[in-house]
C-alpha cells in the first residue's frame, strides 16, 4: 500500500492516512502512526477523533482536510467490510 501511495504522490495525487487506531500509553503522548509518513498530506486518526471507520463522519474529516468532494476520491483499505 504505501509503494502505491509513494507512486500516486510523485503523479502529483493528494494522498491521507484514515486508521482506527487507539493510544497505548494513558497520557495520549506516545506516537500511534508507526509508518513514513513522508508521502502523507493527511492523518486521520480514529482515537484523536473520537469517530471511527464506518461511521461516515471521519469520511468526511478526511475530504475536508484534504480540501475535496467524494467524488474527487479514491479510497483504499486493507478490510473489505470499510470499502463500498
Amino acid at each position: 500500500m504505501m509503494q502505491a501511495i509513494a507512486i500516486l504522490k510523485q503523479k502529483g495525487y493528494l494522498t491521507a492516512l484514515l486508521t482506527n487506531n487507539f493510544f497505548i500509553d494513558e497520557e495520549r503522548k506516545k506516537p500511534t502512526i508507526h509508518i513514513d509518513t513522508t508521502n502523507l498530506d493527511v492523518i486521520v486518526e480514529s482515537c484523536r477523533l473520537g469517530v471511527c471507520k464506518p461511521d461516515e463522519e471521519i469520511y468526511r474529516i478526511a475530504l475536508d482536510r484534504l480540501g475535496i468532494d467524494g467524488d474527487k476520491c479514491i479510497f483504499l483499505d486493507d478490510s473489505k467490510r470499510f470499502c463500498a
